[in-house]
């Protein structure tokens, strides 16, 4: 999936640092692709933050919604969080 990533002043212009940030991720609906998400957003931000995160099925069940919100620091730590959850098996959309 090519995604183009927002642009680091388009983040700072539209959100304050340090602050909250949603990432929306929708992917195939299977067993680890919740666990993926949640280890790759650790794996950017590290592992002592605090983040919240809900779930949702498709109504099909072909598809798992996550919302992930989490506290960032900067517009860098936002890219590197996009650049870690594109790299999830079966991602189908990023916001």
């Amino acid at each position: 999936m090519t995604v183009q990533l927002p642009s680091l002043e388009l983040i700072e212009a539209s959100h304050t640092f340090p602050g909250l940030y949603t990432f929306k991720i929708i992917g195939d609906s299977r067993d680890d692709f919740v666990a993926d998400a949640l280890t790759q957003a650790m794996a950017a931000i590290g592992q002592d933050r605090e983040f919240n995160h809900s779930i949702r099925a498709s109504s099909s069940g072909n598809h798992t919604a996550l919302t992930l919100s989490v506290r960032l620091e900067n517009a860098r730590e936002v890219h590197a969080v996009y650049e870690k959850l594109l790299k999830i098996k079966g991602i189908r959309a990023l916001f």
